[in-house]
């Protein structure tokens, strides 16, 4: 006699999400992998880099006749401090 194939039910959203969590836990960094992980919103700098090309380009297209280079070294540090 030919066994029957019982489907799987299929899970619920308690159980879903239960797989959810233990699948977030297990990729979650540890304290001291923090520095190197590309999830803790680094890239300081890539932006330090990204802003000196940009104000390079402009005081090359000579867009910023007026603007005194301590002011362009507030705007570097400020561009490359700040977080998205």
């Amino acid at each position: 006699m030919a066994k029957k194939k019982t489907r799987k039910k299929d899970p619920s959203w308690e159980e879903i999400g239960k797989l959810a969590g233990r699948k977030i836990e297990k990729t979650k960094p540890k304290p001291w992998e923090k520095a190197w992980c590309s999830t803790n919103n680094g890239g300081g700098f890539g932006r330090l880099i990204f802003i000196i090309a940009v104000l390079y380009a402009m005081n090359t297209m000579q867009m910023l006749p007026g603007v005194s280079i301590w002011t362009q070294v507030a705007i570097v540090i400020g561009f490359s401090l700040m977080k998205f």
